[in-house]
């Protein structure tokens, strides 16, 4: 069951109404997937072409599960011929016999302008509707959810008349906040009465720093960076990196870099700098025969890339048997569309906390689903805003226990920050990888 609060007669709030019995009816009429059930596990034997994410897309089991059921198997480890274990829990896909005692109860308090449309409202209410989609999904697995929906309004309003609402307290989980006074005002009241609450947007971790209740979606970067760093060698060994230097501002990417050489330092990984306006043929001199010559700009910014992507491109025309890689940021993906040729060209690999393309098959399905539902597409950009809406949903909806269902976009792996009053931070980071054979693979790292 959905409950939006009635607050307000204008013109967004029935837009609101609108979509929500739209979508009721779509669920109440959706028909079951039909999946087979293989029982609890199946093998496949790895053909030549064959990516651990295709697998995943294959069987609808994420890249984690299958790992976990064969050791030592990786994204970078996937041998042709090998035969491996496929798990498939009983039912996993099919809509199973929820088993909740009562509906979870759930509150999402959002800027959603319903009396004056706020700069925000768009991106708002497309994470709405992804969050509706999500429990249409939830529903044909036979689950069930109370969610009441409020508006929070623009920055400087005061939350004290939702907050005083005696369904509130009741409520499971919070999910909401984006300024930074309704953050507070929410933390409070979920601290004060032990309520999980879920930050979905903001990466200030200021208030998780003393909420045990708080859980933070979106990755602070500084967070990142430990997690890149733990596994950097899985996945480039035996490199000698090349910093791009750059005239412009790169404060961007500063302690990143600083991090990094750190690291280097540590683990004797051979490093230098290139200086800006350095030219294709004085940087193929530079370049080492019996190692992968890694690329590594040191800012993200479009105009960086822009600025050293015409000589790395001569460089790897113009000497085509030295291997070259091309390390780059999580804001790449915004102008992918840009340098997606000189990426795959590049052997290139970006960190994300969060990557989909439109090419993959979940990403596929979400969005002809979306278009049936709310007869548009979603609105471009990164990250979606309304897959970011479905994954977190699902992500803390699903009892435990229930079948996995693989993120569209963003994962979720929540650790405690540290400290007795402390919350959790998401720690979830992939790394995307522009293969010279044109593939797009996506891994978590674990």
């Amino acid at each position: 069951m959905i409950h939006i609060p009635t607050l307000s007669g204008s013109r967004f709030f029935r837009l609101l109404c609108l979509i929500l019995c739209f979508a009721l009816s779509q669920a109440a009429s959706a028909s079951s997937p039909s999946t087979e059930n293989t029982g609890d596990r199946r093998t496949h034997t790895i053909r030549k072409g064959e990516t651990l994410f295709r697998l995943t897309q294959i069987y609808h089991v994420s890249a984690q599960a299958i790992c976990r059921a064969n050791p030592g198997l990786s994204a970078e480890n996937f041998p042709i011929g090998k035969e491996i274990l496929i798990p498939t829990p009983a039912g996993a896909g099919a809509p199973v016999q929820g088993t909740q005692e009562k509906p979870l109860r759930v509150a999402l308090l959002l800027p959603f302008g319903l009396d004056n449309p706020l700069p925000e409202s768009s991106r708002m209410l497309e994470f709405y509707e992804g969050f509706l989609l999500a429990l249409d999904t939830l529903k044909q697995r036979g689950y069930s959810v109370h969610l009441d929906v409020y508006d929070t309004g623009g920055e400087g309003t005061s939350l004290k008349p939702l907050l005083d609402k005696p369904e509130l307290r009741q409520a499971d989980l919070l999910i909401g906040g984006y300024h930074w006074g309704h953050i507070k005002q929410l933390s409070d009241f979920s601290r004060s009465h032990r309520i999980k609450m879920v930050l979905p947007f903001s990466s200030n971790d200021h208030f998780v720093e003393s909420n045990p209740y708080l859980y933070m979606a979106n990755t602070p970067q500084v967070y990142l960076y430990p997690s890149v760093l733990e596994r950097f060698e899985l996945y480039f060994a035996d490199v000698h990196v090349f910093f791009l230097d750059t005239d412009q501002n790169k404060d961007d990417k500063r302690q990143l870099v600083s991090d990094f050489k750190d690291y280097f330092q540590r683990e004797k990984i051979t490093y230098e700098t290139v200086a800006p306006g350095t030219t294709s043929t004085q940087l193929a001199r530079r370049l080492k025969k019996r190692k992968v010559n890694l690329f590594f700009p040191v800012s993200g910014k479009k105009a960086v890339l822009e600025e050293w992507m015409p000589t790395l491109a001569t460089l790897r025309k113009d000497v085509p048997n030295r291997g070259m890689q091309l390390f780059g940021y999580p804001e790449w993906q915004t102008y992918a569309g840009q340098f997606v040729l000189r990426f795959h060209a590049l052997d290139t690999y970006i960190y994300s906390a969060f990557y989909t393309h439109p090419d993959f098959p979940s990403a596929r399905r979400f969005n002809e689903k979306f278009r049936q539902w709310f007869h548009r597409n979603p609105a471009p950009g990164y990250p979606s805003y309304s897959m970011l809406g479905y994954d977190l949903a699902l992500s803390f909806l699903l009892p435990e226990g229930a079948p996995e269902i693989p993120a569209l976009q963003n994962g979720f792996e929540f650790a405690p920050l540290g400290g007795n009053n402390a919350g959790y931070v998401n720690r979830c980071v992939y790394f995307i990888h522009y293969s010279p054979d044109m593939e797009v693979i996506k891994t978590a790292l674990q």
